[in-house]
């Protein structure tokens, strides 16, 4: 530290280092009302300097530094556990509210395969009732249904495992080709198609066809939407330590990318009247 003090007699500077004083004394001049030199004034000041130097700061001023440090540290520490905390709330939220797509979508999806199954004891029925009609037929369709309702899966949520949904979908596909075979085959059968009750049923199941294709493309495109979440930066980060796994998805069924082929019988023109 420097201390510098200005007298009529001159101008010094001290400098303290170590408990030892050094003094510089410039342009001294004899005081015109004493005989001795400002020198002597100089030095007392520098050694009362050197005292204070020596004082001992108290042990309060110390702690209460160290109080404040960490109050800074604690107060930057919490602010930044609310920030992720926050962060983490949100994604969960997020989280939940795409997986409760996916279950509604799936549950609607059970809803339309559980309403075909419900038809079609009643058209087998009505198609028992027609005279020599083909008795394999109407078997291969009851041991169809029973091996759909066989497939147990869980109803109240959407499958991950992708084993369990390819043996679902299995199942009722098997059961969707037995239907038509079933329908195909009561074209030849004019009282059936007479039958008001057949007619009926088969309106119906068409129709529930319809909704569990249109079921199925919602479920997966509410499963594509959840997934890409979970898969997503930073969600995949914490989404598996939550509970929330990828949902798998409906396929195709096999040959459904291939176009149909049509033929046409080739007609030979006719002679025209001479």
């Amino acid at each position: 530290m420097v201390a510098a003090v200005d007298r009529p007699c001159g101008s010094f500077s001290i400098w303290a280092s170590r408990g030892a004083v050094r003094v510089a004394l410039a342009g001294l001049q004899k005081c015109a009302n004493c005989d001795s030199f400002s020198q002597l004034a100089s030095v007392a000041v520098a050694k009362s300097h050197r005292n204070r130097l020596r004082t001992r700061r108290p042990l309060s001023e110390f702690m209460n530094r160290n109080v404040a440090i960490g109050c800074g540290c604690l107060a930057v520490l919490v602010l930044v556990v609310v920030v992720f905390g926050s962060f983490i709330i949100g994604g969960y939220n997020r989280l939940v509210q795409a997986q409760a797509s996916v279950d509604a979508a799936w549950a609607n999806v059970q809803t339309q395969y559980q309403r075909r199954a419900d038809l079609i004891p009643n058209l087998v029925n009505t198609v028992q009732g027609a005279a020599n009609f083909e008795k394999s037929t109407l078997t291969e369709v009851i041991n169809a249904r029973a091996n759909a309702t066989k497939v147990t899966v869980d109803m109240s949520k959407a499958p991950s495992d992708p084993e369990a949904i390819k043996r679902f979908q299995q199942a009722q596909d098997s059961l969707s080709s037995s239907l038509g075979r079933l329908l195909a085959v009561s074209e030849r059968y004019p009282e059936l198609k007479a039958n008001t009750n057949f007619r009926d049923l088969q309106a119906q199941l068409e129709g529930t066809e319809n909704r569990i294709a249109v079921a199925r493309r919602d479920f997966n495109t509410a499963a594509q939407a959840y997934n890409v979440l979970v898969k997503s930066f930073p969600t995949v980060l914490y989404a598996g330590l939550l509970g929330f796994t990828p949902k798998a998805y409906f396929t195709s069924a096999a040959g459904a990318e291939n176009a149909p082929t049509v033929s046409f019988p080739s007609f030979s023109p006719s002679a025209t009247p001479k």
